[in-house]
């Protein structure tokens, strides 16, 4: 497995709400590494290939476009071969400045569908754009656009009155 940290402090939006954004691929064979829990969220982008998460003994595909973490034990992550995902990490206090729901609409031990959090047509751009990405200035110019249209500035968030 390739796993390769990008420079995300060329953005300020990004060195202010992103803790890591990274890029995981693999050749053509297929790869199990396990993850475990370090209170990040994150946001998962799979440009080619496939991904299953281990849950109970049963493999689960997850959603091309997701959101991971708040797991309590370690999982096992199975990518399928030629993979390559683009992964955004966030503090989960962070993250909620861009979620309109609670993150109780979370799936805690798999992958959220990120279509089913943000507007379908925001994430169809991001993974659009990610995919043309030739370089990092490229991808950080998507991963910039995606999170300003995403962030919520409303002053006063209403969940909390």
């Amino acid at each position: 497995m390739n796993y390769r940290l990008v420079d995300h402090r060329q953005s300020e939006i990004a060195s202010t709400f992103i803790l890591d954004l990274c890029e995981l691929s693999n050749g053509a064979d297929e790869m199990i590494y396990g993850c475990v829990p370090n209170g990040e969220l994150g946001i998962s982008i799979i440009l080619s290939g496939e991904s299953y998460v281990e849950i109970g003994g049963r493999w689960g595909k997850q959603p091309p476009v997701s959101v991971y973490g708040l797991i309590k034990q370690r999982q096992f992550v199975r990518m399928s071969p030629h993979y390559r995902e683009i992964s955004i990490g966030f503090l989960p206090h962070i993250f909620q400045l861009f979620m309109k729901e609670s993150m109780s609409a979370l799936v805690r031990n798999n992958g959220t569908d990120l279509n089913c959090l943000f507007n379908k047509y925001e994430v169809e751009r991001l993974v659009s754009g990610l995919s043309a990405s030739s370089n990092d200035t490229e991808l950080m110019a998507e991963v910039t656009s995606f999170l300003r249209n995403q962030l919520l500035l409303e002053k006063n968030d209403p969940r909390l009155s």
